[in-house]
Formats: C-alpha cells, structure tokens, sequence
C-alpha cells in the first residue's frame, strides 16, 4: 500500500521564485535604475504582493513549502530573524570587502584574499570551542554576545574611510 504524499505546491513555488526574482532584480538594478523610478517601484510592489500572495497561499495549503505555523513559537520566529540579520552582516561584508581591499586600497588579490580567509579560519577554528561553552552556559548567551560582536564590528566598519591614515597604517601593517 502506497503512503500518501500531498502534492507539491506548484503554485506557492513559482510566487516564492517571482518574489525573490524581483526582490533581487530591485537590489541589484535600484541604483543604477533610480529608486523613486516606475520600474522600481513597479517590481517592489511586484514583489510585495508576490510575498503576500506566497504567504496567503501557504497558510491554505496542505503541504506548505513554509510552514508558517512554525512562526507562532517566539524563540522559533527570534532566531530566524536573528540568524537572517547575522547573515546579511556577515556576507555583507564577505561580499563588499573585496572591493575594498583590491580597488580602494590597491592591494593585490592574493593578498587580499589571504586577509579574507581570517572570518572562515576564526569560525572553522572557534566552531567545536562554541559548541562546548554552548552546553555549559546556553546557546542564547552565545548567540546573543556573537551578534553584539558582529553590530559593533559592523558600525567599526561603517566608520572606516579608505583613506584614513590610520585604517591605512593597520591594513599595511597586517600586509
């Protein structure tokens, strides 16, 4: 005898996809487009609607893509944010510091690479010490302090101009 497997939410993944289409299509191209401009603007409240469309639709559906029930725990719906802002810092930065170092410093690529291989090596590095202190103090101490860390570094960076010579002397230094 068969096990019953509800269909797959057609529908709720081709609204998930256009909304992340025309999220990405905003971010990418807002700026070079103009931000108050119709075609803006137009895919924002495109996707906007997609999103609530997409949410709309999972909340009826049998098997849901997103359970969206599981947003009703509190920690559940807490660490998600948490973990998407943790992420959007993170590969922020990831993404964004290349271009500093090659571009508005003039390093070479291999070396700027080589300071980039700091952030995975401390993770790789810090992971099984974390997980331990994790079992003995609680994971929300942790998680707490490690996004504390992340927005200070973060508001540090903001504040970093690309030719303040004591940005400069340290970048050199480490060079």
């Amino acid at each position: 005898r068969p096990e019953f497997r509800p269909a797959f939410d057609a529908v709720g993944a081709l609204t998930l996809a256009g909304t992340l289409f025309a999220v990405l299509l905003v971010l990418s191209h807002g700026n070079a487009w103009g931000w108050a401009t119709g075609r803006t603007l137009s895919l924002a409240v495109a996707a906007g609607l997609m999103g609530a469309g997409f949410v709309a639709r999972e909340a009826r559906v049998p098997a849901p893509l997103l359970d969206l029930v599981l947003f009703r725990n509190r920690l559940f719906a807490a660490a998600t944010v948490s973990s998407v802002l943790n992420y959007v810092g993170m590969y922020a930065i990831t993404l964004l510091t290349p271009f500093y170092l090659i571009q508005a410093r003039g390093f070479l690529p291999s070396l700027s690479g080589t300071l980039l291989m700091t952030m995975p090596a401390t993770m790789m590095l810090g992971a099984p010490w974390t997980g331990w202190l994790a079992d003995r103090v609680g994971s929300r101490q942790l998680a707490s302090s490690g996004m504390a860390v992340l927005t200070a570094s973060l508001l540090w960076r903001r504040m970093m101009d690309a030719t303040d010579p004591e940005v400069v002397e340290q970048i050199e230094d480490t060079a």
